[in-house]
């Protein structure tokens, strides 16, 4: 299972990242393995530019100084499971409260086309019956639009969960959906 190092302001770049990382009696060849086993475990991660924060994969190898870095089980990883859960139990009530909100000015407008004063000037004028028409048809797509985003973001939420339970990535959520 891969460490986890957590960049400070002192360890901006690669060679400074080596200082720290890896043992000091390897070699050449042994160091350059290692920082490529590195970068193979955090790919687009530049590690000639790195900002303090951003959190490093390190490979369990013996070239790597084991002290300098935490285990990513745990506490590193409940703490990231329970971000995760906490974002996406906030994206979720966001998603239902926007949906909720959308719904209920819908109902209005629609409450509001139903009056005898609207009934009559849609009636009196054909292109205005046809836009009356498409409004409807329109916030009935809106509708099943926004009941498909909550099936589709609890299904990805669910997903997302179950994979850092298993202590895996999730790189293509989207294509897991229907």
């Amino acid at each position: 299972m891969p460490r986890i190092l957590v960049i400070d302001k002192n360890t901006q770049n690669l060679a400074t990242l080596k200082t720290v990382l890896l043992n000091a009696n390897l070699g050449n060849a042994q160091a350059a393995s290692a920082i490529e086993s590195l970068q193979a475990l955090n790919p687009g991660l530049d590690l000639d530019k790195l900002t303090a924060g951003t959190a490093v994969l390190v490979p369990d190898l013996p070239a790597f100084n084991a002290s300098t870095s935490a285990s990513a089980s745990g506490v590193p990883l409940d703490d990231l499971q329970k971000l995760v859960t906490q974002a996406l139990d906030d994206l979720t009530a966001d998603l239902k409260s926007g949906n909720a909100t959308r719904a209920a000015e819908r109902a209005d407008i629609t409450t509001a086309m139903k009056t005898a004063a609207i009934k009559r000037t849609l009636a009196s004028d054909a292109d205005l019956k046809q836009m009356g028409a498409d409004t409807i048809k329109a916030f009935d797509n809106d509708q099943q639009l926004a009941e498909r985003a909550e099936r589709d973001l609890a299904a990805a939420s669910t997903v997302a969960l179950a994979k850092t339970d298993a202590g895996e990535q999730a790189p293509d959520l989207i294509g897991q959906l229907d």
